[in-house]
């Protein structure tokens, strides 16, 4: 195959028509390659040497194109950027130039001719890296507009999934599992505590009141304070338990006296007289007593009252944390599925982005500089034209 290059606009045109050379002018021609690497799409069962004639025959017109004129031109600036040469001097050397493809080979070459041997092989080089860049572009938009639709859901699939990760982080924050826990862990020993406390004070008020009761039955018999079951209350109130042994000790002479002697004894005034004074005596430490178990009682139960209601307060403070726990725990397994699911879709959908940007570029052409041209040092023809 063997074409010449048909320049587009009317500048190449003009350059086309209005060039003359003399019958002597020689020119150098400069030859450079691009190797073609054409890949079938998956699972096409075509001849491969058929496909790669049509592929290559599909390109040519894009490599003739302006696009790539205005590439090449670029290039050459690029390589050469002190040059003087005009791009109009440029189109008219690229208008003679040749694209051929190698037989059974994957090349294609390319000649280009000048009357300078150095501008022959700077633009037959700066044409092949020009058709490589242009290619490599080419191939990135078709796979570009192959994936655009598959990458904008790509896309509104990681806005959703980064959400989601903002979303269940901002939850840690403000729902701290660990931080609920250990409150819950305070408040159950404070708990323990007063639960304690409760227990001790109820049996100390079911002493008291016990002593309170006793100490009221026998409020209404003094004299029989001693025949009540409460020994082991009573021995914790000596002074009481000392004026009853008085009492009893004063009532037992009073009564051998009266076995001797009249009422009108000095031995039995005098006995009568100890025996009223140790009965006040015994009255008012009994009253003594009495109030100081009343007071007793009273501390007892307040301190059991203030346990009690501390102890309900901490159970709705523990059932509260509890609650918040229940709560976070939830919202924190629910975030963290949704997280899950996005993340699996997303990975889902980065993954289907791949296969059909390998499935876009199966039907692609890749170009690359084989072989640069180097500067001839002899005139290849006579320039005809």
């Amino acid at each position: 195959m063997k074409t010449k290059v048909f320049m587009i606009g009317a500048l190449c045109v003009a350059a086309l028509t209005t060039t003359a050379a003399s019958p002597d002018d020689s020119i150098f021609e400069a030859k450079s390659e691009f190797m073609i690497d054409v890949r079938p799409p998956e699972g096409c069962m075509v001849n491969y040497s058929d496909y790669y004639e049509e592929v290559v025959n599909t390109y040519f017109p894009s490599w003739r194109s302006e696009a790539v004129v205005t590439k090449i031109l670029q290039q050459y600036r690029a390589n050469y950027p002190n040059s003087t040469m005009t791009d109009k001097e440029i189109i008219e050397v690229l208008a003679d130039s040749e694209l051929k493809r190698v037989p059974h080979a994957r090349l294609i070459e390319i000649a280009v001719r000048s009357k300078s041997p150095i501008i022959a092989a700077a633009l037959a080089n700066a044409y092949a890296e020009a058709i490589e860049s242009f290619t490599d572009e080419e191939n990135m938009r078709r796979c570009e507009k192959a994936v655009a639709r598959i990458h904008e859901q790509v896309e509104k699939q990681k806005r959703m999934d980064d959400d989601l990760a903002a979303r269940l982080l901002k939850f840690h924050m403000e729902h701290s599992v660990d931080n609920l826990e250990e409150q819950r862990a305070i408040f159950n020993k404070s708990l323990s505590t007063a639960t304690a406390n409760v227990f001790e004070y109820e049996k100390r008020v079911k002493e008291a009141k016990e002593w309170v009761d006793i100490l009221e039955t026998a409020q209404s018999a003094p004299e029989k304070f001693g025949e009540l079951p409460v020994i082991g209350l009573r021995s914790r109130f000596r002074e009481i338990s000392a004026a009853y042994t008085k009492l009893q000790s004063v009532k037992m002479e009073l009564a051998k006296l009266k076995e001797a002697y009249t009422a009108q004894h000095p031995s039995m005034v005098a006995k009568e007289s100890e025996f009223k004074a140790v009965s006040r005596q015994f009255n008012d430490t009994f009253e003594r007593v009495y109030k100081t178990a009343k007071g007793n009682l009273a501390h007892n139960e307040s301190q059991l009252a203030q346990f009690k209601q501390k102890r309900n307060e901490l159970k709705k403070w523990i059932e509260d944390i509890r609650l918040k726990i229940v709560k976070a725990d939830a919202g924190l397994k629910q975030l963290e599925q949704e997280k899950k699911i996005s993340s699996a879709i997303y990975q889902d959908l980065l993954l289907k982005e791949n296969h059909v940007r390998i499935a876009a570029e199966q039907g692609c052409i890749i170009v690359r500089v084989g072989r640069h041209a180097k500067v001839p040092t002899r005139p290849g023809r006579r320039l005809v034209r």
